[in-house]
């Protein structure tokens, strides 16, 4: 209730992601909802090698991990249910089982206490549940099937090429002239005429 309450007061989303990936649900939220959404992402790619933060020891054995795999060749699958999915114990160790049946190296991110379990729980590939729905069980033989067809076969490749245009546009979205610089640049804007537009009316008050 709280978040809801605050959503109603502020005056935009900064969303660290681009404009590029979801046009038209970024077009319709901002001429239907509130608050606006500032696509100004993403981030990562504006970091300044001097400000690199120091690296957790977990963080740099997965980049040496990533690393690795490239230099063989290997693909790595990585696996995230973001902060606010939920999932039972019973239901993480069956995607564990289908995971290392798959034969297929992978990253697993688990965050404690989770409730809600979506199917597409990788970008690409979507795993059937049991009775077809959001809220069913996915088996583990299903999950090991779709990550064998993502990584080896014809999806795989699909997706590689997808990945490839997703880099290109958020690299390009960051640059001057880019869509998350325009908007960045557009939000400074309204911020500054929001101000002077204050300033005046307290001003004739």
């Amino acid at each position: 209730m709280e978040t809801k309450i605050a959503m109603r007061n502020i005056y935009g989303l900064l969303v660290n992601s681009l404009y590029e990936l979801e046009p038209s649900f970024t077009d319709y939220w901002n001429r239907e909802s509130k608050p606006k959404a500032f696509f100004i992402g993403p981030l990562c790619l504006n970091r300044s090698p001097k400000l690199e933060p120091v690296l957790h020891q977990e963080y740099c054995r997965c980049i040496q991990l990533f690393d690795k795999k490239l230099r063989q060749g290997m693909p790595v699958l990585y696996v995230a249910f973001g902060s606010q999915a939920v999932i039972s114990a019973e239901q993480l160790s069956e995607i564990a089982r289908g995971l290392e049946e798959s034969k297929v190296s992978f990253l697993w991110v688990v965050i404690k206490d989770g409730i809600q379990l979506v199917e597409e729980i990788i970008i690409g590939l979507r795993v059937e549940t049991v009775n077809g729905s959001s809220n069913g069980y996915v088996e583990s033989k299903s999950l090991k099937n779709m990550v064998k067809v993502l990584i080896e076969g014809k999806m795989g490749n699909q997706s590689k090429k997808k990945l490839k245009e997703v880099a290109e546009a958020a690299r390009n979205s960051m640059k001057k002239g880019g869509s998350s610089w325009h908007t960045l640049n557009q939000l400074i804007k309204e911020i500054h005429l929001q101000h002077d537009t204050q300033k005046l009316i307290k001003t004739i008050v």
